[in-house]
C-alpha cells in the first residue's frame, strides 16, 4: 500500500514576546510552544501541532478533541485575521481531514 501523503492545513495563531522569549498559542488547539526568534516559535508550533494531532491519533482521542475545540480544517488561509494573529500552514495526516469532514 502505498504511503499517504500529508495534506496542508492552516492554523490560526498569536504570538507576543515575552523577555526574552516569543510565545506563540494556537487558537483553534490546545497547543502552545516558544522560542528565542520568532521564526523558531513558528517552526516549534508546526512541530507541536503536529505531535499533539499524532499523540491524539494514537490514543485514540483525536474525535474527541476536534469535538472539544469545534475545529475545522482549512484548507486555504483565511483572508481575514484578527490583530496580532497569523496563519500558519501545518503538514497533517490524511485521516485528520477524513475524520474531521465524518464529523459533518
Amino acid at each position: 500500500m502505498p504511503k499517504q501523503t500529508n495534506v496542508t492545513v492552516y492554523l490560526t495563531c498569536t504570538m507576543q514576546q515575552e523577555g526574552d522569549w516569543y510565545v506563540t498559542e494556537c487558537t483553534s488547539l490546545p497547543v502552545a510552544t516558544q522560542g528565542k526568534t520568532d521564526s523558531e516559535a513558528m517552526a516549534n508550533m508546526i512541530e507541536a501541532i503536529k505531535m499533539f494531532l499524532e499523540s491524539c491519533i494514537k490514543r485514540n482521542t483525536l474525535e474527541k478533541v476536534l469535538l472539544r475545540y469545534k475545529w475545522r480544517p482549512r484548507l486555504n488561509p483565511p483572508r481575514d485575521l484578527p490583530s496580532k494573529s497569523f496563519s500558519l500552514p501545518v503538514p497533517v495526516p490524511p485521516v485528520l481531514l477524513q475524520r474531521a469532514n465524518a464529523r459533518g
